[in-house]
């Protein structure tokens, strides 16, 4: 491992690179400025490392403590692991794990979905619960943050004081999806304040003719109102509302890659239907009918419902999973 960490953003409007070097303490040192090729500019994460999906034999014997591991990064001496609580973190080959609470999940290449790990230098990106990209050590240990405002299409980079080192517009660099691999979307719902809030602007939204939608078979989320009616059953479209409130879609190839997911999935999605539901009951009192994967309150003439979809392609293998909020009137 070099002497120092480095961080780099690759820029999309110029053909550069910045650098920022940081001391072992994690102290800022200075930015480097590198023209780069055309061809490095379709690299949306730069210099990440291949990983094997099978235990590295210097971290097998620990493997009753979790359900997946990187091979460990050699020179760092560190496996990125899932522990089987679900917890993101770092063996280190004595057996000691670091992790760090702020930290969802690691981030992963958008090519073949393999975690990126550490780069040559001793850092790895991880997803923050905020939504931003904490830049970690082999300690678990925050060296630099990427400070992603979506709303306002902005991003900066923090050193580990969180003073400002350089600002970009969205147009500049790459800026990665809010959706997280591994579920780490779903987590950050679980707020009372924020459920509230979407509750109240589902209910005040006017209601309008819309579709379920399906990743495997269309139409796809976010298409829910943008209904082909040539094509469409009658009986397929409805007449209020619907959020997906939650929802994630894996690929055989990606079930194949990273096996606990289906199993966590179903977990994750059944806790999240249980959570929101506990908030709809305290916002519309108890449910008309209370389902273990689907409840129904009724308001006037309208029905709300809450329920947990799976969406699956037998054929292929891929897997869908959404929590859905959703009305329609009495006479739909």
């Amino acid at each position: 491992m070099k002497n120092f960490y480095t961080v780099e953003i690759i820029r999309k409007d110029k053909n550069e690179k910045n650098t920022f070097i940081f001391h072992l303490d994690g102290s800022f040192v200075n930015e480097k400025i590198q023209s780069i090729g055309r061809g490095e500019l379709k690299r949306e994460n730069p210099e990440f490392v291949n990983i094997k999906r099978n235990y590295d034999p210097k971290v097998k014997r620990f493997s009753h403590l979790f359900t997946y591991a990187t091979s460990i990064y050699e020179e760092i001496g560190v496996s990125i692991v899932r522990t089987n609580d679900g917890i993101w973190g770092l063996l280190h080959k004595d057996g000691t794990i670091f992790n760090n609470e702020n930290l969802i999940e690691p981030m992963i290449n958008n090519t073949d979905y393999e975690i990126i790990g550490f780069s040559d230098s001793g850092l790895a990106p991880f997803y923050t619960k905020e939504g931003n990209i904490a830049f970690i050590n082999k300690n678990s240990e925050t060296v630099a943050v990427l400070n992603i405002d979506r709303e306002n299409e902005k991003a900066s980079l923090l050193d580990k004081n969180y003073n400002v080192l350089k600002a970009w517009k969205f147009d500049q660099i790459y800026i990665p999806d809010e959706c997280y691999f591994f579920g780490g979307n779903l987590c950050r719902l679980f707020e009372e304040e924020d459920f509230t809030e979407l509750v109240n602007e589902f209910l005040e939204e006017e209601p309008s003719e819309y579709t379920f939608p399906s990743e495997i078979f269309g139409p796809k989320i976010g298409d829910e109102f943008d209904i082909d009616h040539e094509n469409t059953k009658d009986n397929d479209i409805h007449y209020g509302n619907i959020y997906i409130i939650g929802y994630a879609y894996y690929s055989r190839f990606e079930l194949d890659k990273y096996v606990f997911l289906h199993s966590y999935m179903e977990r994750l999605f059944t806790k999240g239907y249980y959570f929101f539901k506990s908030k709809l009951n305290g916002l519309l009192g108890e449910p008309y009918i209370d389902g273990s994967e689907c409840s129904v309150w009724r308001i006037n003439k309208t029905y709300i419902i809450l329920d947990i979809f799976y969406d699956t392609d037998k054929k292929g293998g891929d897997f869908g999973y959404q929590i859905r909020l959703y009305s329609y009137d009495e006479m739909d």
